[in-house]
């Protein structure tokens, strides 16, 4: 299993086995804080009863450190890791509370025989476990589970279904039966021979005051806490980069990092050729680029480049997704500068920067209206709009059989608009033509909470537990660990993430402009012009490379027998949206993610693992 992950840490390697036998530890090391012997892990208290592995960062484990030492405790090492060893001394789980960081750890406390396994409150670091014969085995990555020869890798029909939905795997599923990933800011202890699983953070709109804070007030208070935030993801032994996209959050990060310490930040952009022209942003980034005064690297990306790194990719990927590639290219550039990169990633969701808000929003106000219509009126409105829908060329009819179908279900358009595959589509697509499972499994742990009647806030947490825990996170993390890249998120420092979730929509969005507090808050970092550009997703050309570079391994992936073996997808539907790609009828990411899926099984689980 460690060799398995030898690329999440490849400075060094430990293993820790329990004298009465009841447990093994493995940790591969990519040394980021106290370089030297003493940071190894796994990592024990002074007696010897506590035995720690963890992956991660605390951000607060100085000021933490100093609180310990004042009370008592001695230090081997420099680390941050040793600091949870303490912390749990006095605190037992409530150590959780504590801690300020990304992090996925497991703690042995052999006086109790307890197991402890923890990860941060938005999940930034990975954790899978899984129930195997005789016990429970975990790890950071599923690969390491799929290695250890502990359990028959078989793919989850639930999970392929829910991929099918919307390119990723959400949490708590996997890709594999019957292992789980920890859900972000859990824990699970095992004791006296139960698990118990239990939720230790949630996002919660409980400041009294926020309500009555202006626009301007806002902006001061989140700059502040950037500020901070900025200044702790800085601390490192080894060298710390940012990625540029040339957007606001990664520009805002870049200008921070140059402003809180004077000195030159490593700066790396991901571009593109002429046939990703319209969606390049390698000229904002060099602005910012110029006006910051940063050591800059660009990475141009081609159809070519892309396909000579395809296995490579499809390696990287713990799980099939559709994403990632943005993050695998720009991780490796960096890598070979520094260890360490700050990302944007957070602005958009928790500022409202992506399009669905608006769009939600506006439904959200459409069911206002909607509520005010007498019912039986509704009831006959929706059945004709319902019947006539198919034949309205204005198209309104079908808005309001929209609006009766999802009426008062913000999670249900949350989902409709991510959507890759309709439920029709995914039940034509599944080679036993069941379906309904793709929803069912997340939706009961990610239904919006009652408290949050702002529609913007209810998409802001949909997208942090959604979205950005499940696709965003897990590919980054899996993208850069792959070449042995730490990337750190300021903008998910969770005192900061609790104070942005607070912030009224109307003010987010006010005079309909997508991070409007956050553009505020660093108005004076950025030029005037810099805000007058349009919205920009960091995204790849792949249609274009799809019917050029890559249009052969893509037809191979799904016209080879190897889609009839597997006996999961039907091969006929599959070769029909195919076909209505190449012939300009289907959208690109339908053919990407079938295509995703195939490689990626064939990859990780056809080929033979390495020794």
């Amino acid at each position: 299993m460690c060799n398995a992950l030898a690329h999440r840490g490849p400075d060094d390697a430990g293993t820790y086995t329990d004298p009465d036998g009841h447990i093994v530890l493995g940790h591969r090391r990519l040394s980021i804080i106290d370089l030297s012997p003493q940071g190894r892990q796994p990592m024990c208290n002074e007696d010897g009863s506590l035995i720690l592995v963890f992956n991660g960062e605390i951000y607060n484990f100085q000021e933490l450190r100093a609180s310990l030492e004042e009370r008592g405790h001695t230090f081997a090492s420099q680390t941050d890791s040793e600091v949870i060893l303490h912390l749990y001394e006095d605190r037992g789980v409530e150590v959780l509370q504590a801690l300020r960081g990304m992090f996925a750890f497991a703690l042995w406390d052999r006086a109790r025989r307890r197991l402890f396994l923890a990860r941060d409150r938005l999940g930034i670091k990975p954790l899978y476990y899984a129930q195997v014969p005789g016990g429970l085995a975990f790890a950071s990555e599923v690969r390491g589970l799929r290695r250890s020869g502990l359990l028959t890798p078989r793919l989850s029909l639930p999970a392929v279904e829910a991929f099918l939905s919307f390119g990723y795997i959400p949490d708590p599923q996997t890709i594999l039966e019957g292992v789980r990933s920890l859900p972000a800011g859990h824990y699970l202890l095992v004791e006296g021979g139960t698990i118990r699983l239990t939720k230790y953070w949630e996002l919660s709109l409980d400041s009294p005051s926020a309500g009555s804070w202006t626009m301007q007030e806002w902006a001061a208070r989140i700059r502040a806490a950037l500020e901070e935030s900025i200044r702790l993801h800085q601390v490192s032994d080894v060298p710390v980069g940012a990625f540029l996209s040339g957007g606001t959050d990664s520009s805002t990060v870049v200008a921070l990092m140059r402003d809180l310490t004077g000195q030159r930040v490593k700066t790396f952009t991901v571009g593109f050729g002429s046939e990703g022209e319209a969606i390049n942003e390698l000229e904002a980034a060099r602005a910012i680029a110029r006006r910051v005064d940063t050591d800059h690297t660009e990475v141009i990306v081609s159809g070519r480049s892309f396909l000579l790194e395809l296995d490579n990719i499809i390696e990287a990927l713990d799980q099939p997704t559709i994403d990632g590639f943005n993050s695998y290219f720009v991780s490796k550039a960096a890598r070979t500068r520094v260890t360490v990169a700050l990302s944007g990633l957070g602005g958009d969701e928790l500022f409202a920067g992506y399009p669905h808000f608006q769009f939600l929003r506006t439904w959200a106000r459409r069911d206002q209206v909607w509520a005010r219509v007498p019912a039986p009126l509704r009831r006959g409105l929706a059945r004709v709009a319902h019947q006539v829908a198919p034949l309205d060329p204005w198209r309104l009819a079908a808005r309001i059989a929209y609006l009766d179908r999802t009426f008062g279900d913000t999670a249900a358009r949350y989902y409709d608009a991510l959507a890759i595959f309709s439920g029709e589509a995914r039940q034509g697509l599944l080679r036993n033509g069941s379906g309904g499972h793709g929803r069912r499994g997340h939706d009961e742990t990610l239904a919006v909470p009652g408290s949050l009647t702002d529609p913007v806030q209810a998409i802001t947490f949909l997208d942090l537990k959604h979205w950005m825990a499940s696709r965003l996170l897990r590919d980054t993390d899996a993208t850069s660990m792959i070449h042995s890249l730490e990337v750190r998120v300021p903008f998910l420092d969770h005192p900061l993430v609790e104070l942005a979730f607070g912030i009224p929509g109307d003010l987010k969005l006010a005079g309909g402009i997508g991070k409007r507090v956050l553009r505020d808050a660093v108005k004076d970092l950025l030029p005037d012009a810099f805000f007058e550009r349009g919205k920009f997703g960091f995204v790849f050309p792949m249609e274009a490379w799809m019917r050029a570079e890559l249009r052969e391994p893509v037809r191979n992936a799904l016209l080879d027998g190897s889609v009839s073996a597997r006996g999961v997808l039907a091969p006929n539907a599959v070769s029909r949206i195919l076909a209505d790609f190449e012939a300009g009828r289907a959208a690109w990411d339908k053919v990407w993610a079938l295509a995703v899926f195939e490689l990626w099984a064939r990859h990780h689980l056809d080929a033979a693992p390495a020794a």
